[in-house]
């Protein structure tokens, strides 16, 4: 038979190892969790987002999550309503944003630069954000336009009645959050 010592010694052991492995299990699965949050949450033009978020002092996170949510960072994402690009730029909002910077309104092909894309789209986000006194109210309006907005917040309570563009608030915000812990945004 074994002696007590042997046997303490070997329990001893047995449970360091389960510790060692179930350490192991939880740190290979933290590192794993992460390789997929970057994959679901890739940062493509991270220069031009941080840039032209500095530029117009609007939350880089915020930025990259309207991209996300808009495009998933696919630069010839086209809507049926005629969107364009990274921040889905409707053709009159870039004609709308180029008299405002005073410059030519850019072409359809322009648009789908990202650079561009992302100037004009971080410009016309700008413009919401000092517009509306929270950043719910221009995130609807980036999605549902400045009209639907104005028409909810003359209601008594205000509330989105269009399903998608609830969502898309949503979706941004937590977005945001994810952009916000996963990267370091510095101009």
């Amino acid at each position: 038979m074994r002696s007590f010592f042997a046997t303490t010694v070997g329990i001893i052991v047995f449970f360091l190892l389960g510790v060692a492995a179930i350490f192991a299990a939880l740190y290979g699965t933290q590192k794993a969790y992460l390789w997929y949050l970057y994959q679901k949450y890739p940062l493509t033009y991270k220069y031009d987002i941080t840039y032209y978020a500095t530029q117009h002092s609007i939350d880089p996170p915020l930025l990259a999550a309207v991209i996300y949510e808009e495009s998933r960072f696919n630069t010839n994402s086209r809507s049926l309503k005629g969107a364009l690009g990274l921040m889905q730029i409707i053709p009159e909002t870039a004609t709308y944003i180029a008299e405002k910077i005073e410059e030519e309104a850019p072409s359809e092909d322009a648009l789908l630069d990202p650079s561009t894309n992302i100037r004009y789209g971080a410009y016309y986000l700008a413009y919401l954000l000092q517009h509306y006194d929270r950043v719910e109210y221009a995130l609807a309006a980036y999605n549902a336009g400045e009209g639907n907005v104005a028409l909810w917040l003359a209601e008594k309570e205000y509330r989105i009645p269009f399903e998608e563009t609830k969502q898309f608030v949503a979706r941004v915000l937590a977005t945001r959050e994810q952009y916000a812990s996963l990267y370091t945004f510095t101009p």
